[in-house]
């Protein structure tokens, strides 16, 4: 929700990538524990990074230590690139890494004021429409949508797609320096590389190469009696 209200996107982007995969669990699991993936909207991107390791010192002998990776200071959270500096979680800061503010929340907790709206029944206590929770959801599963279409790719192969969006570039540093801190060597663990999928905003449907995978992704074939109608 924050990185579209600071781009003013209130539609889907028109392109999406991915590039993840399950690393180190041993399990059936199909969704990405690490994973980066860009939304290309304009006039600025999104680029959204998951980390899945790890979670404590002793885990694969990571070295982070306690907590994941940080970038920029933030660890879970959102950090917008401006003209003339930068936001970082709750923090402004100019090019020189200088804070200017720190912003204070002035609308009551999400999750608290979702509980108080199913409380009251009233649209009008909720802090944002619920359109706005399904645009942003669908944002991850454009990214996933990507990622289970994809194939694995070499490091070399990886560099050659990304190199031509820095930001994205970086990311994939920052993803592999992750990874290797974990005791991941990406030359024989190699990530999926997903394809870049194309959007109808409007539709909110897929469309050109692959469209017709991608789109048989966007929903599920639902056993009765538990089924999603078309229209609700």
């Amino acid at each position: 929700d924050a990185c579209r209200m600071a781009i003013g996107a209130d539609k889907l982007p028109r392109r999406v990538m991915s590039i993840g995969g399950r690393f180190a669990y041993d399990d059936d699991g199909e969704t990405p524990n690490t994973q980066i993936m860009l939304l290309d909207y304009k006039p600025a991107p999104i680029i959204f990074e998951v980390r899945g390791l790890p979670k404590d010192k002793s885990f694969l002998g990571a070295k982070w230590g306690k907590f994941m990776d940080t970038h920029m200071g933030v660890r879970i959270g959102v950090i917008v690139h401006c003209q003339g500096g930068y936001i970082a979680g709750s923090t402004a800061y100019d090019k020189s890494g200088k804070m200017i503010k720190k912003f204070e929340p002035t609308n009551e907790e999400l999750r608290a004021n979702f509980i108080r709206a199913v409380r009251s029944r009233k649209l009008s206590d909720l802090n944002s429409d619920i359109l706005e929770g399904h645009t942003s959801a669908a944002l991850v599963h454009m990214a996933n949508i990507s990622h289970r279409l994809g194939k694995e790719a070499s490091p070399g192969e990886i560099r050659e797609i990304t190199r031509s969006n820095k930001d994205f570039a970086e990311s994939y540093d920052r993803f592999a320096e992750h990874l290797a801190a974990n005791g991941i060597d990406l030359k024989k663990t190699s990530p999926t590389l997903g394809p870049t999928l194309r959007m109808d905003p409007k539709t909110e449907r897929f469309k050109g190469p692959l469209a017709d995978r991608a789109n048989k992704l966007v929903t599920r074939n639902y056993r009765k009696p538990y089924i999603v109608p078309e229209n609700v």
